[in-house]
């Protein structure tokens, strides 16, 4: 089975507050060590709270790849040492968007440290960041655009062809846009979602599964209420229908929904930590198309 699994930063850190330089991933790597047998492809969340980012002149794109890189090596690394049934290769890969993306007119992803707010600014001013309330303090936000394409997916198609997995797109990968002028792509000022590049190279790659593993144990209704339980299963349209938090629950949700409303192929949001059993239907939600729940296409 061709499996594409979306990992979200807060899971991935091995302890939960470090960053991708100090994390072990010892964890993250057991918990994914039952799928290596399936031609497996693994999206890596990223935290972006690294102090490289306060740095004047630190581009995001360098960072996001320097973080991407880390996050392959360390995670692919751990994989091969428990015992992967298949080679484990870290490859860096950009992500495609568009320029006139709406996005970039309302920046909402939160990068870097949080500062006092007598320092804002001077930031605004020396850098032209954008900034929003974070906690007591405030931090630069930047868009978050849809992708458009990931260029290595032939690569990819290529290594898992070969027997490898491969772990890519780390932080929803370095985001490109072509130039106005010459149409040649240079790097850009945004963060792409991990989970929707994850739904778009399952697109591509024609997965069977699409997994979306945070550290919750998957969508509930009636979420912070005596009434909240765990939906085990839900269809496209009645997840159109639900309140989910934008930035966090709301995007998976929107990635399962555009995999499988696209192929038919059933996708799953669930804990890391149970990731056999969600790839199995045993713990999770699994989100499938009621168009095509008669009829999945068949199993590598």
């Amino acid at each position: 089975m061709r499996v594409v699994v979306a990992v979200g930063g807060k899971a991935l850190l091995d302890p939960p507050d470090s960053s991708a330089s100090t994390g072990t991933f010892g964890k993250a790597a057991q918990a994914l060590l039952p799928l290596s047998g399936h031609e497996l492809v693994i999206v890596p969340g990223c935290q972006l709270g690294t102090d490289r980012l306060s740095e004047p002149g630190q581009d995001l794109d360098i960072e996001l790849a320097r973080a991407q890189g880390e996050i392959g090596y360390r995670l692919s690394q751990n994989l091969d040492r428990a015992g992967a049934q298949r080679t484990t290769v870290a490859l860096l890969t950009r992500t495609v968007v568009d320029r006139g993306d709406p996005a970039f007119s309302r920046p909402r992803r939160f990068v870097g440290p949080a500062y006092p707010a007598a320092a804002v600014p001077g930031l605004v001013a020396d850098r032209g960041w954008t900034m929003s309330a974070a906690g007591a303090g405030l931090r630069r936000v930047v868009a978050a655009p849809a992708p458009v394409e990931v260029p290595e997916t032939g690569p990819i198609e290529l290594l898992l062809s070969a027997g490898h997995n491969v772990v890519c797109a780390g932080g929803g990968g370095v985001p490109v846009a072509a130039d106005d002028v010459a149409g040649e792509q240079s790097g850009v000022c945004a963060v792409v979602d991990a989970d929707l590049v994850a739904a778009h190279l399952a697109i591509e790659l024609q997965a069977d599964r699409l997994l979306l593993l945070t550290d919750v144990t998957g969508i509930h209704a009636d979420w912070g209420s005596e009434r909240n339980r765990l939906l085990r299963h839900v269809s496209c349209a009645k997840l159109s229908a639900m309140p989910l938090p934008e930035l966090s629950m709301g995007v998976k949700a929107r990635a399962g929904q555009l995999f499988t409303s696209l192929t038919g192929r059933p996708s799953a949001i669930g804990a890391l930590s149970e990731a056999a059993a969600v790839l199995e239907g045993a713990a999770g939600t699994r989100i499938s198309s009621t168009r095509c729940s008669a009829y999945l296409p068949p199993e590598r």
